[in-house]
């Protein structure tokens, strides 16, 4: 792949990762506490509720994995992703690696964000199987979000337990039917109400060009303890004919050796453009 065909990636994955922010990623959260006194009392969510838990629950981990959280999504079609996200010295950083697990000899793609208040680096690199890195290329962009507050830290956790559609379900929130389930553990789950009519709707709007996926009998959920923070989540094909999904959240320790490795890549790789 050329330098370029590298940064189009790039440009086209900030796109993709930027579906979670254009309707107001800031906004305060409702107090997880009050959310699940509300739904003790009424279990059936609808679009409005579902964005509140979804906000809620991602604000929360973001705040509650204090060193940051590695995120291992595995896909129906072979494509296993690993995210790690944590802030150190001022900085959030982000990195995502892309791999075949039906092809492990595929080179493998990792896109890496670092960001502070004023500016963004990304890099991104195409690894052998032998993680030999065979192309690289890095740029510098305004961040592609806030950094204070935990935002930034924030949003991977909202695309993922969102399906990478939170700004859909803000903006068509009548589209979107759920329930959550109280118990030791907490478990929210949304589904589209009928994927015809919000595609048609979204084929109009504002989002037209997001690439946006619905489908009728893919189920979503994600879980989590009852101070928010999220373990879990998954989209399960009720009929098969939809692409499946499940992820797993964990913490990172405090000296994780990886958080070194994605720290060295900003001094190893200098800018490119």
């Amino acid at each position: 792949m050329t330098k370029r065909g590298l940064r189009n990636a790039a440009v086209l994955l900030s796109a993709f990762l930027m579906n979670g922010c254009m309707t107001d990623p800031v906004s305060e959260p409702k107090e997880l506490k009050t959310l699940i006194e509300e739904s003790e009392k009424d279990h059936i969510l609808d679009g409005e509720k579902i964005c509140e838990w979804m906000n809620s629950s991602a604000f929360a981990s973001a705040q509650g994995y204090s060193q940051g959280y590695q995120i291992v999504e595995d896909r129906e079609t072979g494509t296993l992703k690993t995210a790690w996200c944590f802030e150190q010295d001022g900085y959030t950083y982000l990195a995502e690696s892309f791999s075949d697990a039906y092809h492990p000899q595929a080179s493998q793609h990792v896109s890496l964000i670092r960001a502070d208040e004023k500016n963004q680096v990304n890099i991104n690199l195409i690894v052998s199987e032998d993680q030999e890195v065979l192309e690289y290329s890095s740029f510098e962009r305004d961040p592609l979000w806030e950094v204070t507050d935990h935002t930034f830290m924030k949003m991977p956790l909202l695309d993922l337990i969102s399906a990478d559609g939170i700004a859909i379900v803000r903006a068509y929130p009548e589209e979107f039917e759920g329930e959550a389930e109280i118990s030791d553990q907490i478990r929210i789950v949304w589904q589209v109400k009928n994927a015809e009519s919000l595609l048609s709707r979204i084929s109009k709007g504002p989002y037209s060009k997001s690439g946006y996926y619905a489908a009728d009998d893919l189920l979503c959920s994600w879980r989590m303890d009852h101070d928010g923070l999220i373990q879990e989540a998954e989209a399960v094909s009720q009929n098969g004919s939809s692409e499946g999904w499940t992820a797993k959240v964990s913490a990172l320790d405090e000296n994780d050796p990886q958080k070194q490795s994605i720290i060295d890549c900003f001094d190893k790789y200098p800018l490119t453009e």
